[in-house]
């Protein structure tokens, strides 16, 4: 018989995710366009853009967020042992339409999409649906401001004069002059808390629960309780012995290196 190795329980998951997406698509109303992006110098780039592979085909951005209750399985089972049980994942996915302005995949909003399997009273397996974009600092300013610039699609073109819109102006907000990320890259659960991770910032608090009005919220940036001072690389982990978070902190302009733990509770 068949062992049950980790490379083939993923491919399984993957297939019930992947029906458990094709069986919403009759309920989930079709996404708008990414919000206009009125972007500084955008004459002079869509002059010299061109359609950017990452934005199109399977790459294209969604544009709606929500919750979906029941979500039919139309191929296979939910496994016994992942209900209850939830599936995240998190990847770059732009607010603001980048059609014609330089864009790196890396460029995107932190969007988180959730799985939840749960078990109903008649023994079946039932599936949710959650996606939100994480609230960062970045993406509320470019909400309230009205556009957004894309840091590597900048830098390709060896331009700078981004740097102004990227990092936090407001005097009253919890870090003021700090850079502001976009959450997009990787997640971690400790400690009772799932953080979601870019490089060159500090993680962000989002809430997992089973209620779809509160799954996938944004709490905020998590420091620690300020004892994290520097922001991190988006690739922790955790000592299987000592069950804490080991993760490194940088900044492009510091040539230090600082190494953080955070305990297992």
């Amino acid at each position: 018989m068949e062992t049950d190795s980790p490379t083939r329980r993923v491919a399984t998951v993957t297939r019930h995710l992947t029906a458990a997406a094709a069986a919403t698509t009759a309920t989930i109303p079709p996404d708008s366009r990414p919000l206009p992006n009125p972007a500084p110098d955008a004459d002079d780039a869509v002059a010299r853009g061109a359609v950017n592979a990452h934005l199109i085909g399977n790459f294209a951005p969604t544009s709606e967020e929500g919750h979906f209750e029941d979500v039919e399985v139309t191929w296979g089972a939910v496994p016994a042992d992942m209900a209850p049980g939830q599936f995240l994942r998190v990847g770059p996915n732009p607010r603001y339409s980048f059609a014609g302005l330089p864009y790196h995949v890396f460029d995107g909003d932190g969007f988180v999409h959730c799985v939840s399997f749960k078990s109903a009273a008649d023994g079946a397996r039932r599936c949710t649906y959650t996606k939100r974009w994480v609230r960062t600092r970045r993406l509320v300013t470019a909400e309230r401001r009205g556009f957004d610039v894309a840091e590597l699609g900048e830098q390709a073109y060896g331009r700078l004069g981004y740097m102004g819109a990227v990092v936090d102006g407001d005097p009253d907000s919890p870090q003021p002059g700090h850079r502001m990320g976009k959450a997009n890259t990787a997640m971690v659960a400790h400690a009772g808390r799932v953080l979601v991770l870019e490089e060159a910032d500090k993680p962000y608090h989002i809430v997992a629960s089973w209620d779809g009005e509160s799954n996938l919220r944004t709490v905020g940036r998590f420091d620690f309780n300020g004892k994290l001072a520097h922001d991190v690389t988006a690739h922790p982990k955790v000592d299987p012995v000592t069950k804490e978070l080991v993760m490194f902190c940088y900044s492009p302009l510091c040539v230090s290196r600082r190494r953080a733990r955070s305990p297992r509770n």
